[in-house]
């Protein structure tokens, strides 16, 4: 136990990142670790930082969901729809985002996409402190690799990759708007009298 916490003291630091995403300091995630009997965080934060290690992104979420106080879900995304209506309340059907508009989305679960770049970034940082003994502990590394990009000679956070919004959710406006354009042109005929005729044939 003596020695579960010494490694819950130390890995809990390297996971800095991590923390950024939510207001609650170190504390509650510690008080996670050491909680834990099957030492599965504590294997996950230490794997942060061996370069040569998988880092099981499924037991980082499920982390992540438990310091979002989420323990019904183990997926971050879940996580975050849960956690909005927990903060937004009752959803009137006449105004569905009047108490959405009013939420910190900050204080939200990462969505998966950006947990994975938190991840990385956390684990650059581990790999950097774990070499820290080395005359050069980046030797090797490319933080671009790691969740960052290069942007006008700068460093900066890739939040996550891929669209902000689902490609599906254009589609499916682009279509409906193909569809009213349709039926606009079909609608669009000159009047005439023979044309009402045939209609009233019909």
């Amino acid at each position: 136990m003596a020695l579960k916490k010494d490694w819950a003291n130390k890995v809990c630091h390297l996971s800095v990142e991590l923390m950024k995403m939510q207001r609650k300091g170190k504390l509650k995630p510690l008080n996670i670790i050491e909680k834990d009997d099957t030492d599965l965080f504590v294997k996950f934060l230490i794997s942060l930082g061996n370069r040569s290690s998988h880092v099981d992104i499924e037991t980082a979420s499920e982390f992540v969901c438990r310091i979002y106080g989420q323990r019904k879900t183990r997926d971050t995304n879940e996580a975050r729809y849960l956690k909005l209506m927990e903060m937004s309340g009752n959803i009137s059907k006449e105004s569905p985002l009047a108490n959405v508009k009013r939420v910190d989305c900050a204080l939200l679960p990462p969505s998966r996409r950006a947990l994975e770049m938190h991840v990385l970034r956390a684990r650059y940082v581990s790999i950097v402190w774990t070499l820290a003994t080395l005359p050069c502990p980046t030797d090797g590394l490319s933080v671009t690799d790691y969740g960052w990009c290069v942007k006008d000679g700068l460093l900066q956070p890739n939040w996550f990759n891929g669209p902000s919004i689902p490609q599906h959710l254009f589609s499916a406006g682009t279509e409906s708007h193909s569809q009213e354009d349709s039926t606009e042109e079909e609608s669009d005929e000159p009047w005439s009298e023979e044309s009402e005729d045939s209609d009233q044939e019909d």
